[in-house]
């Protein structure tokens, strides 16, 4: 089934990003931290330039899209077998993160400081080690009820949606119990966008009840990340969300920038958080634009893959090379700040490399998206929800290569996705004897 669809409606996604981007920038440029290179100029014109590229590429695509070759999988069969999978393995996941089979939700409330250092303690013990290599080879199976889920939920049945509901709420208590806020971050961002693109899709029809309904789950939403987010800068020893003060760069908050004065004092700890988490991979990208490039050839833009690299062959000095690495002679600190997905994808590329990357990504922007919602390909749904959070992270950290899970359940719906839509097949055959 292919839907027409006007021009208008096509360029959302674009106006979002980039509307997105720009508030970063202009975050970094103006907010409340005093960045000692907040004004250069090499780092506006970079940042200005990726974005003009992601748009290009968007705008490419647009031009010369064609429609898949439609091949409709049984939507039914893998939404279940993925809420099937995430509900056995959930338990593990906990124990493997928090030590218990069920999160200490009330613990994680109450000190989301103290849950968060115990948490990172017990992971990098390796206890759970094992349980976080099933969930790499199962990633792609454990993501798709989400997108699924909120994207045809006028479509599922009842018992489904209680299941859905029940898992998300699962995994955003489990991030609680480990002290971050990804989990409730993460969906407060997709879910708005993935019920915009059921309505893009003639999924949902809109009426009074609906739009109700729909903006008190995002305030909802957006409510508990501020919340839980202003109670874990407020709570984690030694933040620099409290204090005011980022050691990089002696870099210090000034209480009289006219954001800070804007808003009521209660909540001006989460405006010098939230900006602070945005803004800090641009004062990164200001130190490494110093330092030659040296290409690391593919290995520089997925942590994850670097480490795996060293450990299989014995190098042991790789990831020294790249940008976040190098730049630690700055005062910068890898393993504790945010470098933005910039600094990786430029250890690989170089930084005037990066403008093809963002064509490309460009270019799957908008084909996931109108596939989406002209044809309801599920493949290219979950790849549109996928590039909301790696877009949304862009100017904080790399959010598809840094952990195993996230990167090879990106590569293989990608796959899925690039192979179904140009009808390619792959079969096993077997020579006969004569």
């Amino acid at each position: 089934m292919t839907r027409k669809t006007s021009l208008l409606t096509l360029m959302i996604p674009l106006v979002f990003f980039e509307a997105y981007l720009l508030l970063t920038v202009l975050l970094f440029r103006f907010g409340p931290w005093e960045y000692y290179n907040k004004s250069s100029n090499e780092i506006l014109f970079f940042s200005l330039l990726y974005q003009a590229s992601l748009a290009g590429g968007y705008l490419l695509a647009h031009a010369l899209y064609r429609p898949p070759v439609s091949r409709t999988g049984n939507v039914h069969k893998l939404f279940t077998a993925s809420l099937l999978v995430n509900f056995l393995i959930f338990p593990l996941t906990s124990l493997a993160r928090t030590g218990f089979p069920l999160p200490d939700v009330l613990g994680g409330l109450r000190a989301p400081g103290e849950a968060y250092a115990r948490s990172l303690v017990y992971r990098e013990s390796g206890a759970g080690a094992a349980v976080e290599y099933v969930r790499i080879l199962l990633g792609p199976l454990l993501y798709l009820y989400f997108p699924i889920a909120i994207f045809y939920w006028t479509r599922i049945r009842y018992g489904a949606r209680f299941w859905s509901v029940t898992l998300i709420v699962l995994n955003m208590a489990l991030f609680v119990a480990m002290g971050t806020n990804k989990a409730i971050g993460d969906y407060a961002v997709t879910v708005p966008i993935l019920l915009m693109t059921a309505v893009a899709a003639g999924l949902i029809s809109l009426n009074v009840k609906r739009v109700v309904v729909g903006t008190i789950i995002i305030i909802a939403l957006a409510g508990m990340f501020m919340s839980f987010f202003s109670a874990t800068m407020n709570s984690r020893a030694g933040s620099s969300i409290v204090s005011g003060y980022f050691p990089p760069g002696n870099t210090r908050v000034d209480a009289q920038n006219v954001i800070l004065q804007a808003v009521p004092k209660s909540g001006q700890i989460l405006v010098v958080g939230l900006s602070n988490y945005i803004t800090q991979g641009y004062f990164a990208m200001g130190l490494a634009l110093r330092e030659p490039f040296i290409p690391l050839y593919g290995l520089g833009t997925s942590p994850f893959m670097l480490r795996q690299f060293e450990t299989l062959t014995g190098i042991g000095d790789l990831e020294e090379q790249t940008y976040p690495a190098r730049i630690e002679k700055y005062g910068w600190l890898k393993e504790r700040y945010w470098s933005s997905m910039y600094l990786w994808l430029a250890s690989d590329l170089s930084f005037w490399g990066i403008p093809i990357f963002c064509l490309l990504l460009g270019m799957i922007l908008y084909t996931t998206w109108r596939d989406t919602i002209e044809t309801r390909d599920i493949w290219a749904l979950n790849l549109v929800s996928l590039h909301v959070i790696v877009v949304f992270y862009f100017s904080s950290n790399n959010q598809i290569g840094q952990s195993g899970e996230a990167l090879w359940t990106y590569l293989v719906i990608f796959f899925i996705w690039i192979t179904r839509r140009h009808g390619i097949r792959f079969t096993l055959s077997s020579r006969r004897s004569t």
